[in-house]
């Protein structure tokens, strides 16, 4: 008896998961629901790995319909991907590591910069302080 507990206890488990990660438990109406359908789309880890360039693809899914989405996964606490592909992503990070590389070397060269002003002031003052004494 208590085996068969367990398993039904595992079965309505599952099927709660199963619930949880459907678009249904999103609350969206009927239009964005059948957007998400006919796209292919009927779990939340799916729905989540694409981006609003990749659903706005989908037939008669616009930008209204794509807020109403967005809106039921943030309810959820969960944003769409921000990149179309992985490639997009990496060269967004090359982009921001170049930028960044350049605005250390700008630094670098106004820290070298200032070392020599600096060197000059001081000797500056040490004239004066000589041709004071």
């Amino acid at each position: 008896m208590k085996m068969k507990s367990i398993a039904s206890q595992k079965v309505l488990k599952r099927i709660e998961l199963k619930r949880q990660n459907s678009i249904e438990s999103l609350g969206l109406d009927t239009r964005s629901f059948h957007c998400l359908l006919s796209g292919g789309l009927k779990s939340i880890e799916r729905l989540k790995k694409k981006s609003e360039e990749d659903l706005l693809k989908i037939k008669n899914l616009g930008k209204i319909t794509l807020e109403r989405i967005k809106s039921g996964l943030k309810e959820k606490g969960i944003v769409l991907n921000i990149y179309s592909s992985p490639g997009e992503f990496n060269n967004r990070c090359q982009l921001k590591i170049s930028n960044y590389q350049s605005q250390i070397i700008k630094l670098n060269l106004t820290i070298a910069f200032l070392e020599k002003r600096k060197k000059k002031i001081r000797d500056e003052i040490k004239k004066l302080r000589e041709s004071l004494l």
